[in-house]
């Protein structure tokens, strides 16, 4: 995105905020859930567009002066989909059981959609169960500086209730365990998302292969240290795009921090200098609460080893598909 497309993102942007605006009177019970989410997916989603317009103005959208990774949504999808299904408890009182995971990196924001059956804790799912929805966002990428590989966190924004079955009929159990998903918080569904490792690692030294010995020449081989850091991420065109600081260790100074990284850099979809602004925005955000309940009538993540590895002390770009 450049300065000569900025009219074109206000007009999205616009839009969006347009939609929040008409979804929000005059919706009747039945319509409040997926009004409910949808709400917190734009209001994400119009973080994000605020995020693109601000580094649109200040210069590249994309800062090519470091080194870039770009990780294709099919990857992050298929991370999510080798790890289903996979069952959690959720507050010690439900059984969520994932089943289906898809993506969409789009308008600064990297959603994550995860389709799955609620059930009681304490009953089988054959007896009493609802289908759920489960909206967050990937919020969270960094670098493990151990190990040099880029990890993930999604973060639940929304839940919601699609369809309900005891056996074709709606009972009061079915109705309890609607209305007690329904007094349920957001972040307690966050067990859901956990961590996710992206198979891409930056390795933290380049090896200066030896020259010689024959000949008049002889330089040994070396190993220069890099000290690596997530900068900037920005989630379009279904990419996420990381920048990446990079910085040669001096001899003496091995324990001195990475580059700096502007506050709230690995936030994905948030303006620089949002780390202090991420709690308050998810405090905002809405409770699984009414989702659910609104819904009523509605009739062991694996660890894989990394497939591909970035190793650059200057500028670079390595596309992970």
């Amino acid at each position: 995105m450049t300065a000569g497309s900025l009219p074109a993102a206000f007009g999205a942007f616009a839009a969006l905020a347009a939609l929040a605006a008409l979804a929000l009177p005059g919706c009747n019970r039945g319509g409040e859930s997926q009004v409910s989410v949808q709400e917190a997916i734009l209001q994400r989603e119009q973080l994000g567009l605020r995020a693109l317009i601000a580094a649109a103005h200040e210069g590249p959208l994309i800062p090519f002066q470091q080194v870039l990774v770009v990780l294709d949504q099919r990857l992050i999808q298929d991370l999510l989909e080798a790890a289903t299904p996979y069952e959690r408890m959720v507050a010690d009182r439900y059984r969520v059981r994932v089943t289906a995971a898809s993506v969409r990196f789009e308008d600064g924001f990297a959603l994550v959609r995860l389709d799955g059956r609620a059930s009681f804790a304490n009953r089988e799912e054959s007896d009493v169960a609802a289908d759920v929805e489960v909206f967050g966002g990937l919020d969270i990428v960094d670098l493990d500086r151990a190990s040099g590989v880029l990890r993930g966190r999604v973060r639940i924004i929304g839940v919601q209730a699609k369809r309900i079955t005891v056996m074709g009929r709606d009972t009061g159990p079915v109705r309890k365990l609607v209305e007690d998903l329904g007094r349920s918080k957001v972040e307690e569904f966050n067990v859901l998302g956990s961590t996710l490792e992206i198979p891409v690692q930056l390795e933290q030294e380049v090896v200066i292969p030896e020259v010689g010995p024959e000949g008049d020449i002889h330089i040994p081989a070396a190993t220069v240290p890099l000290r690596v850091a997530v900068q900037d991420v920005k989630a379009f065109r279904g990419k996420l795009w990381v920048s990446i600081g990079v910085a040669v260790v001096v001899p003496g100074q091995e324990d001195a921090p990475p580059p700096e990284a502007a506050p709230g850099a690995g936030l994905v979809g948030r303006p620089k200098g949002a780390a202090d602004s991420a709690a308050a925005t998810e405090e905002a955000e809405p409770r699984a609460g009414s989702e659910a309940a609104a819904a009523a009538g509605a009739g062991r993540r694996p660890r894989l080893p990394p497939e591909a590895r970035a190793s650059q002390a200057g500028r670079g770009a390595q596309e992970a598909r």
